[in-house]
């Protein structure tokens, strides 16, 4: 398997999956809703070679235990452009991640 493979919510097989409870957007903001906790979303792009080097900070088990205090939206930018220009206050760039409640002071 290429290590760009698409698997569900923009290729979390590679970005610990296994252990960080990803969702895409239309899960993650109702889990945000209805749990209270925020929102980290993490754009990236499977060609994006500083993507790749920096989701192996998700490998890292104080990373993991702090994800489980977080809803965690993984976003491929090449797949869902409309998500990535519509949480670009600065910009649409990979890697790239926002916190709900920053864009939303900026709003």
């Amino acid at each position: 398997t290429q290590d760009w493979a698409p698997s569900a919510y923009g290729h979390t097989d590679v970005w610990n999956g296994a252990e960080i409870s990803w969702n895409d957007l239309r899960s993650g903001v109702p889990e945000a809703t209805r749990t209270g906790k925020t929102v980290m979303m993490v754009f990236h792009a499977p060609w994006c070679t500083s993507c790749k080097q920096y989701r192996t900070l998700f490998m890292d088990p104080r990373i993991v235990e702090a994800s489980r205090n977080l809803v965690m939206i993984l976003i491929n930018a090449d797949e869902d452009k409309t998500a990535n220009g519509a949480f670009a206050p600065d910009g649409t760039y990979v890697p790239k991640v926002d916190d709900l409640r920053a864009i939303a002071l900026q709003v």
